[in-house]
C-alpha cells in the first residue's frame, strides 16, 4: 500500500454534479430546391470525374533519352516546383520532355512546356 493513503470513495460520492448529455441534433431535412441543387452538383462532378478519367487514359509517357538536353539558354525547372506551380500530377510530369542529371535523381523540365497543365485546365473545368 502506498505511504500517503486517503479514504476509499464511491465514484458516485463527488459534490459537482453530473453534466447530462445534449442530445444529438436531429438529421436535416433537405427542401426540393435543396435536392435539386445537389443533384445537379452530383451530375456536374460524375461528369468531371468522366473527363478526368478520359484525360490520364490519354497521357503517354515521354520516351525518354539518356543524351537528351535542352538547349543552351532554356529556362528549366525542377520535377517539384512544376508540380506545385501548375498543379501537375506524376502522371502529367512524366508526359513531358525532360532533361536528366547525371548521378543524380533530379530532372529538369522546359518551363515552357507547362502548355500540358493549360490544356489540362481546360479540359477539366468543374
Amino acid at each position: 500500500m502506498p505511504a500517503y493513503c486517503t479514504k476509499m470513495r464511491c465514484a458516485f460520492a463527488s459534490p459537482e454534479p453530473i453534466r447530462e448529455k445534449k442530445p444529438r441534433a436531429l438529421r436535416k431535412k433537405l427542401t426540393e430546391e435543396e435536392k435539386v441543387e445537389a443533384a445537379e452538383k452530383r451530375a456536374a462532378r460524375k461528369e468531371w470525374m468522366e473527363a478526368k478519367k478520359e484525360w490520364e487514359e490519354a497521357l503517354l509517357p515521354w520516351r525518354q533519352d539518356e543524351d537528351f538536353k535542352w538547349p543552351t539558354g532554356t529556362l528549366g525547372i525542377y520535377k517539384s516546383d512544376a508540380k506545385s506551380k501548375y498543379s501537375l500530377t506524376d502522371a502529367d510530369i512524366l508526359t513531358l520532355r525532360h532533361e536528366s542529371i547525371s548521378n543524380s535523381p533530379k530532372s529538369f523540365f522546359s518551363y515552357i512546356t507547362s502548355e500540358t497543365s493549360l490544356k489540362r485546365n481546360s479540359s477539366l473545368v468543374p
